[in-house]
């Protein structure tokens, strides 16, 4: 976490998203799962993204989430995604175009 702003959505979503399950003492849940990074690639953009949308149903509930995009880096192997979420009390107004790496 970041020493100051973690209150800000945007902020709590970018920790939420680069925390591995296991990570977080007490809270071992808690993120995405680390086991994809070793998946096929057509295997883990289906699993990120459930794991990312599973992550901020649970631990964020201020947004809903439109859309998470997987979009994998042939050239590294690494995994990129981005994700849209709206408030969860407004759907038509744009909140956080996060994007996010896995390595």
């Amino acid at each position: 976490m970041r020493a100051e702003g973690n209150s800000n959505v945007q902020v709590c979503i970018d920790n939420l998203l680069k925390t591995i399950k296991g990570e977080v003492p007490y809270a071992r849940e808690k993120g995405i799962e680390g086991g994809i990074v070793d998946l096929p690639h057509d295997d883990a953009e289906v699993e990120l993204a459930a794991s990312a949308d599973e992550c901020l149903d649970t631990y964020e509930p201020r947004v809903d989430i439109e859309d998470i995009e997987v979009d994998v880096i042939t050239v590294d192997g690494d995994l990129t995604y981005s994700v849209d979420v709206y408030p969860a009390d407004e759907d038509d107004t744009a909140y956080v175009d996060d994007e996010d790496e896995e390595e």
